[in-house]
């Protein structure tokens, strides 16, 4: 499942390539790689990150009708 922040998701792939780090040794890996990455790098993790927070998002807001009764208050 991804993760809606983009460094986690890096976390997430460098878990998949390195399977036998422990979790320090993850984040410590994940931080180092993610502070040598370009913008460009990070991208396809930020649109992963907005992608799900689109969807978890979508899913949890309230009815039109529920909506528009509390944004006219």
């Amino acid at each position: 499942m991804p993760n809606t922040s983009s460094y986690f998701n890096l976390l997430e792939d460098v878990k998949d390539k390195f399977p036998g780090l422990s979790r320090k040794e993850i984040v410590s890996t994940g931080s180092y790689i993610w502070n040598q990455l370009t913008w460009e790098e990070k991208y396809p993790y930020m649109v992963k990150a907005w992608r799900s927070k689109r969807k978890h998002s979508s899913a949890n807001e309230p009815t039109g009708a529920i909506k528009s009764n509390f944004v006219s208050r």
